[in-house]
């Protein structure tokens, strides 16, 4: 919609403002002038959905401890239970016929608009340059992403999570892939302090902050209990 939106845009600015030159506004300012990036766009979108989907038979399900970490797999890759893949990959034909649809769309639009290009056997590398093939590949990639345009609800926070039966992950502070979760009220208090004193005594107190954290990771890593005591390593840990 924003490619759409966009394109439009473009058009009505040459038509309202450079009424002399519409045809040359249009084609240095118009739908296309991305040049070759605006190609490699258009087929990464695709790749990277791809890739992502070739990656899904490795996937597994894990436990989720009290403390919202992950444990060890329940079951291995490959398994018997695969109705939740069956209903990603009927996602991915739906796409890859989206995908399809708009590659021959393209090749007609480029039929009818380039045919002189291709009568007198410009090479098909030369296409690229081409201002209209450009544009044309401009509007076949705004016709894919309105045919993906069902896909948008995998982004929406709660839908996501029902739809594709997963939980976001990230990475803590000893690279171990955790369940996401927000800071806690200490570390936002700690992170949110203001940085603008640039006195001694602010630089001392930020320093002996980041000493007890790293102190208390380190106790962490160790087994600690949250309130015992702090030791040597624990600065190293």
């Amino acid at each position: 919609i924003i490619y759409m939106a966009r394109g439009a845009s473009q058009y009505f600015s040459c038509v309202a403002f450079h009424k002399d030159v519409i045809l040359g506004c249009v084609q240095q300012s118009g739908p296309g002038n991305a040049g070759f990036g605006q190609l490699v766009d258009y087929l990464g979108s695709v790749v990277l959905v791809w890739i992502a989907f070739s990656f899904l038979p490795g996937a597994r399900k894990h436990q989720h401890l009290a403390t919202g970490g992950l444990k060890t797999p329940l079951a291995p890759a490959g398994g018997s239970d695969t109705r939740g893949r069956d209903r990603l990959l009927r996602l991915l034909y739906y796409d890859v016929a989206c995908f399809s649809l708009s590659i021959v769309v393209l090749g007609a639009l480029t039929v009818c608009t380039c045919a002189d290009d291709l009568y007198h056997g410009v090479p098909s590398l030369a296409l690229f340059g081409n201002r209209q093939f450009l544009a044309n590949t401009y509007w076949s990639y705004v016709l894919y992403s309105l045919l993906s345009l069902p896909f948008s609800l995998f982004s929406v926070p709660g839908l996501q999570k029902v739809l594709t039966h997963s939980h976001p992950t990230g990475y803590n502070s000893q690279g171990a892939c955790v369940a996401f979760a927000l800071p806690t009220s200490d570390q936002a208090a700690v992170e949110a302090a203001p940085s603008s004193g640039g006195g001694v005594a602010d630089m001392a107190a930020r320093m002996t902050a980041a000493w007890m954290r790293t102190a208390a990771k380190g106790r962490q890593n160790r087994g600690g209990e949250d309130d015992g005591e702090f030791k040597v390593g624990d600065l190293t840990r």
